[in-house]
């Protein structure tokens, strides 16, 4: 599945994450939908250099913050996760101003949504995580509203459309065939058709998958 900018994806994106910057000096991440193959929406505004760094070193193993999202529904300041790799990848993001933050993560079937705020100078307030908190809830209620398929109906489409068996599907996405079959029939549903070869098509002319 193709990676989508948000800005892409969200009408009057910058001004909808304009209290977000005041609030995240050292920059935010979103990643949204994120499964095995990585996050379907994704944005960013840590350093660029550090953006490099991380993906040529391939921290997101060695991450805690990242490490967290994957057991968590919630939130958490940095400071307040511990683990045996948290020197490495934390002291390092110092030299780019990522000081102090927030992880704030969802988690949705076989996929998941996270959310990373940074400051320079200091903790996050409560006030603020209450508020970031909440606005992670809303931003992912809009970004549910434009997306008629689910990430699952999704992946399960593109394996048809790739050629691939409903056995395959079934196997490469670690469900049961008959979850497979639900989540065609669902699709379906969502867009008008009747047929399996209805939906895929239809699914791509409009650019859903």
């Amino acid at each position: 599945m193709p990676l989508i900018p948000l800005p892409d994806k969200i009408d009057n994106y910058y001004a909808r994450t304009e209290s977000i910057r005041k609030i995240a000096l050292s920059g935010y991440v979103f990643a949204i939908n994120y499964s095995i193959a990585g996050p379907e929406y994704f944005d960013t505004t840590f350093p660029e250099e550090w953006q490099h760094i991380y993906t040529d070193r391939n921290y997101f193993i060695k991450d805690p913050i990242f490490l967290w999202s994957l057991a968590h529904t919630g939130y958490s300041r940095w400071s307040a996760i511990s683990f045996s790799s948290k020197s490495r990848v934390l002291t390092e993001a110092t030299k780019f101003g990522l000081n102090y933050g927030a992880i704030f993560a969802r988690r949705k079937g076989l996929s998941f949504n996270w959310f990373t705020v940074s400051r320079p100078d200091r903790e996050l307030t409560d006030d603020e995580l209450e508020y970031l908190d909440t606005f992670f809830d809303e931003f992912l209620d809009l970004i549910k509203q434009k997306e008629p398929l689910s990430g699952e109906e999704k992946r399960v489409l593109i394996g048809f459309a790739n050629g691939s068996s409903q056995r395959e599907i079934a196997e490469s996405n670690k469900i049961s065939e008959g979850k497979v079959k639900n989540l065609v029939r669902s699709a379906k549903k969502k867009l008008g058709c009747k047929t399996l070869a209805q939906v895929v098509s239809t699914a791509v002319s409009k650019k859903m998958l």
